[in-house]
């Protein structure tokens, strides 16, 4: 059986779990389809965070609207690079960074 290549860089949860490894490679050999993966991944991540508010209460939908077309960069940029959550929400500083044990 042939080696299976791998792209993802393993900085990224995806990436972790499927234990994939080759993004300078694919970046070298192949830019143009690094570029398109990395859209499709935006908009996917994009799709995602509309479907949201979707699901929220009528009553919040505006709210969660305002809140996605403030922070959807910030989000999906945190998200590509394989941030957490809390990181995330930390950095918008919307929560507050946890003091860890001392």
């Amino acid at each position: 059986m042939g080696t299976r290549r791998q792209f993802l860089a393993p900085s990224t949860p995806i990436a972790r779990a499927a234990g994939t490894y080759r993004v300078a490679e694919l970046r070298r050999t192949h830019p143009i389809t690094m570029s398109t993966v990395v859209l499709l991944l935006q908009r996917s991540i994009s799709n995602a965070e509309a479907r949201v508010c979707r699901m929220v209460r009528s009553q919040w939908r505006d709210v969660c609207k305002n809140f996605m077309r403030r922070y959807q960069p910030r989000v999906t940029q945190g998200l590509l690079a394989g941030e957490t959550a809390r990181k995330i929400c930390v950095d918008l500083r919307l929560c507050e960074p946890s003091m860890g044990s001392l």
